[in-house]
């Protein structure tokens, strides 16, 4: 009986030390993706990431973030995407300055969370942001798109409160689901 134990023991010891961290997991499904796409006809079996794949992925470094956004996290639910950030405002906001009081709100460094639902099909994603609150404090719509036309579509002009774009890789659709998402190409 102990032998059996130790030998499952061992077994599950090995087994962890084997498979890969989720942020290489991740890696290995975006390679792939790129892969499959380079194909003549693409296998068009669905491509699962878990939303530990994803956070670990961003944690890791390989996605350069914003200057002033650090500690991205993403909750993935069924068509929504709730992320958090500590935001540095200060940074955001670099080499603009504006006499606008409604935009004083937007300095130093604050804990942001937005919420936004999101879906992909026809090779197009969508992203249209519900909300968005900075330190637990609902923010007002139109101070949001004043913000995002102020300091973020000068330098990301296609990025706005709704957002359409082509996806990359040949992906055809892009579900999210709780706890992940998953995409097709084809």
């Amino acid at each position: 009986m102990k032998l059996i134990l130790v030998l499952a023991a061992l077994a599950l010891s090995q087994q962890t030390s084997l498979s890969p961290n989720p942020a290489q997991s991740c890696q290995k499904k975006l390679d792939y993706l790129s892969q499959n796409a380079s194909r003549q006809s693409p296998d068009p079996r669905p491509t699962a990431f878990t939303q530990d794949e994803i956070n670990d992925y961003f944690s890791s470094g390989a996605v350069k973030l914003p200057a002033g956004v650090n500690q991205l996290h993403l909750e993935l639910h069924t068509g929504r995407i709730v992320g958090t950030a500590r935001i540095d405002f200060d940074q955001v906001r670099a080499g603009r300055s504006d006499n606008n009081p409604l935009l004083s709100i937007f300095t130093g460094i604050h804990d942001v969370a937005v919420d936004s639902q999101a879906e992909g099909a026809d090779n197009k994603a969508t992203i249209h942001i519900l909300s968005a609150s900075v330190d637990g404090i609902n923010m007002p719509r139109f101070a949001l798109e004043l913000f995002v036309r102020k300091y973020i579509q000068p330098k990301h002009p296609d990025i706005g409160l709704d957002t359409t774009f082509r996806m990359p890789e040949r992906v055809n659709s892009a579900s999210v689901l709780e706890g992940g998402a998953q995409l097709e190409q084809r």
